[in-house]
């Protein structure tokens, strides 16, 4: 009986070890797995960290590798230093590297004014426009030449001055102008000696008369002449002063041409009364209002003469060399 039972408890414990130890390989075994997991997490944050450092690597060798943008050089050329209205005006601009060389199939744009022109460079780095000023506020006023640069190339602009010759030809046409006025004195000197000549009995009425017609259309013809520099040289102003003295010059012309028109008038109606193809009546009553045109005419002529002579006062340069042909 007893070693039944003893047989049973002997059963019994190896029993119990055998369940100890396969609980326990178990749990060896679950701890071995998360010990070989971990190391191998460890070893793929490793593995990431060096191929993030080789992926920095190369990115900075490919940074340093990365060609550097080249320094371009504009620079504008005009074929004439100094331009007024209608004048044609050769624009060259050229594209140049760092090492001066030329740079071709670029796009250059150039501003004058308010309008943009855009052209390619060709083989030796430039572009040309040949442009006409059909405006006057160009003048004295920059040209703009830009390049927006690439990949290769660093970006660039240049400006060129384009100067106005205003000065130049307002000095010239006002001589023009002067010599025809100095040449309708002088006419009117020969007028002034015909008609002493005629009071003095020295020639008759007759050829009075034809001589003083002549010079009295040639002093006509003379004004036109000055009128049509006076309206032409105001087409290429753009200095205010030179405009108001040229649009009183001008009045002054015309006034002056329509007294000598009047004066004309008078001599014809003096000849047609002295060959009795008129009354005296007729010829009084239109001498009267012949006059009396000429008196107006002469009241404008002081008013422009006076506002002449005030402006040469603040700008004496604007007729200097010729001030006796404007000024009394």
């Amino acid at each position: 009986m007893i070693n039944n039972n003893l047989k049973k408890i002997i059963l019994l414990l190896s029993l119990c070890f055998l369940l100890i130890g396969i609980v326990s390989a178990t749990s060896t075994n679950d701890t071995t797995t998360k010990t070989s997991n971990m190391i191998k997490e460890e070893k793929n944050v490793d593995t990431s960290i060096a191929k993030t450092n080789i992926i920095n690597k190369n990115v900075n060798k490919e940074v340093k590798k990365a060609p550097k943008k080249n320094n371009t050089k504009l620079s504008i050329s005009l074929n004439q230093s100094k331009a007024i209205l209608n004048d044609k005006v050769k624009v060259t601009v050229t594209l140049k590297d760092n090492k001066n060389k030329p740079i071709k199939n670029q796009n250059i744009s150039v501003k004058i004014g308010t309008k943009i022109y855009t052209k390619v460079t060709n083989k030796n780095g430039k572009i040309v426009l040949n442009y006409k000023i059909t405006d006057n506020n160009v003048l004295g006023k920059n040209i703009t030449a830009k390049y927006k640069g690439n990949t290769v190339y660093i970006s660039s602009k240049a400006t060129k001055l384009l100067k106005s010759n205003e000065a130049t030809i307002y000095n010239k046409k006002m001589k023009q102008i002067a010599t025809y006025i100095d040449k309708i004195e002088k006419l009117e000197d020969a007028i002034d000696m015909v008609e002493d000549r005629l009071d003095d009995k020295h020639i008759s009425f007759n050829t009075a008369y034809k001589q003083i017609n002549s010079y009295i259309t040639s002093s006509i013809n003379y004004l036109n002449k000055a009128i049509t520099t006076s309206n032409d040289l105001y087409k290429y102003l753009t200095d205010k002063n030179r405009k108001t003295f040229i649009n009183l010059n001008k009045n002054e012309l015309k006034t002056v041409k329509s007294i000598m028109l009047e004066h004309q008038k008078i001599w014809k109606q003096t000849k047609l009364f002295v060959d009795g193809k008129i009354s005296e009546k007729t010829f009084n009553s239109r001498l009267f209002s012949l006059d009396n045109k000429i008196e107006n005419y002469d009241d404008a002529l002081d008013i422009i003469e006076f506002k002449i002579k005030n402006l040469y006062l603040k700008y004496p340069s604007l007729i200097k060399g010729v001030e006796k042909y404007f000024i009394d």
